[in-house]
C-alpha cells in the first residue's frame, strides 16, 4: 500500500511538531506501507504570512494561523493534484492540506484537535477576527466532511469533531500518541 504523507512541516525532522510528524511516518513504515513524504510543498508568499502573522501578533495582539487559511488550503490542493494521481491515499495531521482537495483522492487525517478546541487555547488562536475564525471552522468542516477516515488522538477531540463539525461518528477512529 502506497500512501502519500503530506504535512505543513518537515516530518522527516524529528524536531519538527515535537517528533510526532517524524515518529508517524516511521510508524506507517514500520507496518509495511510505503510512505511517500510530501512536507516540500512550496507555498507562495509564505514569507509574506509569516510577516503578516508577526505584524498581527506584535502590533495588535491579533492571533492568525498559516493552518487555517483559505488561500492556503487552495495552494495545498493544486499543489498536491500536481504532484499525485487521482485516487490516491493522501494522509495527514493538517486540515488545511485535505480541505481543498479533489474527492477523488482517499483523505485520511489522524490529528489531536479541531480548530475548535485550538481557538483560545494556544497563542496562535487567541484574539482572532470573527471573520478569520469563521473561514477557519470552514475549512475544518470542509477537511472533515472530504476525509474518508478522521482518526484523533482522543475522545475530547473527537467529541468535538462530532458536536461542533458534525463529522459522520463512522468514520471516527482513536488512537492516542504515543508508545
Amino acid at each position: 500500500m502506497l500512501v502519500y504523507y503530506a504535512t505543513v512541516f518537515d516530518s522527516k525532522n524529528i524536531h519538527s511538531w515535537s517528533g510526532l510528524g517524524y515518529y508517524i511516518g516511521k510508524m506507517l513504515e514500520n507496518e509495511g506501507i510505503s510512505v511517500r513524504y510530501l512536507n516540500d510543498l512550496p507555498i507562495k508568499y509564505k514569507v509574506v504570512h509569516k510577516l503578516k502573522k508577526r505584524l498581527l501578533k506584535d502590533i495588535f495582539n491579533e492571533g492568525y494561523s498559516l493552518n487555517f487559511n483559505e488561500d492556503v488550503a487552495q495552494q495545498y490542493a493544486k499543489l498536491i493534484e500536481q504532484r499525485v494521481p487521482k485516487g490516491s491515499i493522501i494522509f495527514s495531521p493538517n486540515t488545511v492540506i485535505l480541505a481543498n482537495l479533489d474527492r477523488s483522492y482517499k483523505k485520511v487525517l489522524f490529528t489531536d484537535a479541531t480548530f475548535e478546541r485550538l481557538l483560545n487555547f494556544y497563542p496562535a488562536y487567541m484574539n482572532i477576527k470573527p471573520e478569520r475564525i469563521q473561514r477557519a471552522q470552514e475549512i475544518e468542516r470542509r477537511a472533515l466532511e472530504r476525509s474518508n477516515l478522521l482518526i484523533y488522538t482522543s475522545e475530547w477531540a473527537s467529541k468535538s469533531a462530532v458536536s461542533h463539525y458534525h463529522a459522520d461518528p463512522a468514520k471516527i477512529s482513536i488512537v492516542p500518541f504515543g508508545a
